[in-house]
């Protein structure tokens, strides 16, 4: 394993061009695994969550955009 492909989460959320909100929602949805795209540094919530970039970058890139009149509004 590569030790320079994994980044905090500011960093990596500069290097996607998603916020923290929309990187944390993703990870909740069950687009990230643990041990593949991100891992903790420990078994608390406020432990520092290091993210592959690589790997993210791969889920990101499949994303598909809504189609329109998908999104209330």
């Amino acid at each position: 394993m590569n030790p320079q492909a994994w980044y905090e989460t500011k960093d990596v959320c500069k290097l996607l061009l998603v916020s923290k909100a929309t990187l944390m929602r993703r990870k909740r949805e069950g687009y990230f695994k643990q041990g593949i795209h991100y891992r903790s540094t420990g078994p608390f919530a406020r432990s520092t969550i290091h993210w592959n970039f690589e790997e993210c970058s791969k889920v990101l890139r499949n994303w598909d955009a809504p189609e329109e009149g998908s999104v209330d509004g």
